[in-house]
């Protein structure tokens, strides 16, 4: 399945959410670019992370109406826990520990064919040990 959308991952969209906090608006930027190009989307699991993150109820049902309106790329389904089991066992053949959740948020780019937008270095490092399309702004 090739599609135009880009899977933006949690750490994207907190700089997204907060981005004098981060001190990056070009992430922010970018996440904007994304949403009004109708090429986001999330995964279950980055909703997750972000929901728990909200501090208040007012925060969390903000972000709730926000992301209703994005694609979601499931992961219910059992080939993807499968897939994602099978990355993480090759990552750490590999000599890398990464957590799994940001193993399952790469297995599902991969699955849906995917490109992955990050701000975080350890999907730099999985993309060593699987295929995986990802951009970010790290150096």
């Amino acid at each position: 399945m090739s599609s135009n959308l880009v899977l933006i991952d949690t750490s994207a969209w907190v700089r997204f959410f907060d981005p004098k906090a981060y001190g990056e608006p070009y992430v922010a930027d970018e996440v904007e670019r994304l949403i009004l190009a109708d090429m986001a989307c999330y995964t279950e699991p980055v909703y997750l992370e972000i929901a728990v993150g909200a501090k208040t109820e007012a925060n969390l049902r903000k972000f709730q109406r926000n992301f209703s309106a994005l694609p979601v790329m499931t992961v219910c389904e059992q080939h993807i826990w499968a897939k994602a089991a099978d990355n993480y066992l090759y990552i750490v053949k590999k000599g890398f520990r990464k957590k799994a959740m940001d193993i399952l948020i790469a297995t599902v780019a991969q699955v849906y064919d995917l490109v992955l937008f990050h701000h975080d270095g350890d999907y730099k490092t999985i993309a060593r040990a699987i295929a995986l399309n990802q951009y970010s702004f790290l150096e």
